[in-house]
């Protein structure tokens, strides 16, 4: 059975403590002047307080954020393979709750072009058709925290998400240094800065580009459901590119066309 030894902050504390014990024992045991007593015995109070100081902010060393970014890695190239066996190769499309009722952001990947109408949740697309998959995102949970412990409130205003994506990416979960935000016309870029996870990125990057443009990972699918929501519209996944030197990542959303929107009922299409 292996012992897990102490973290480095423990030990510390152990020897500012067992190093007060020595500054206040000497004056016992050697016969010094009274000043040198009394400094040493402040000495030796002072390393307890450090001490004690030390030991209750230690804690067990902190995750290495390339194993977490591994962790949902393999969700997502999965879903990704299925669907690709299945004849499934659309983008994500992240649908707000007015285009399929459910309390939340849903997530489609249609097989065939998707026009745009409202959908029900009562099955999945999967089992009234086997063209395509609507599916919970996989940022739905960490959403869902986010509102209940946070109070989180989604506003409709870009400028205002662009703040609400820094503060909830950068600031809250402390998983980029910055965020930044790019509306062009139909298009949003969202790049986050010295990105803590790009190892999971690298990962789906080696396996398939497609996977983050298909089954995007939670942080991604987290930033497209905050747009969806906030926006109140449908909102694709383009894809995403990173710079490993700098672990910059840059994530490309498009609205839906808005001339597609409930289009004609004879198209062929049964979304």
């Amino acid at each position: 059975m292996k012992i897990r030894m102490p973290d480095k902050y423990y030990q510390a504390a152990i020897i500012l403590l067992l190093g007060s014990s020595i500054f206040i024992a000497l004056p016992l045991v050697i016969r010094i002047g009274d000043a040198t007593a009394a400094a040493l015995v402040l000495a030796g109070m002072g390393f307890v307080m450090a001490g004690s100081f030390v030991i209750t902010l230690s804690g067990g060393e902190p995750m290495d954020p390339g194993i977490v970014a591994l962790l949902p890695a393999q969700g997502s190239i999965t879903l990704c393979r299925i669907s690709s066996e299945l004849g499934i190769h659309g983008k994500a499309h992240l649908l707000p709750p007015q285009y399929t009722n459910a309390p939340r952001v849903m997530q489609l990947n249609p097989g065939t072009e998707y026009d745009g109408t409202p959908l029900g949740t009562e099955k999945s697309v999967l089992e009234t058709d086997p063209r395509g998959f609507l599916t919970i995102p996989s940022g739905d949970h960490l959403l869902a925290v986010l509102k209940k412990r946070n109070a989180m409130v989604i506003p409709h205003l870009p400028e205002e998400l662009d703040t609400l994506l820094t503060e909830t990416i950068a600031d809250t979960l402390d998983l980029a240094s910055r965020v930044s935000v790019s509306w062009c016309e139909g298009s949003i870029t969202v790049t986050l800065y010295e990105y803590q996870l790009i190892e999971g990125c690298r990962m789906l990057a080696e396996n398939s580009p497609q996977c983050c443009s298909s089954y995007p990972c939670p942080v991604c699918s987290l930033a497209g459901a905050l747009i969806a929501e906030g926006i109140n519209e449908v909102i694709i996944v383009e894809g995403c590119s990173f710079v490993p030197s700098v672990r910059d990542v840059t994530i490309s959303f498009r609205k839906f066309p808005a001339e597609q929107k409930h289009g004609d009922t004879d198209s062929g299409n049964s979304y």
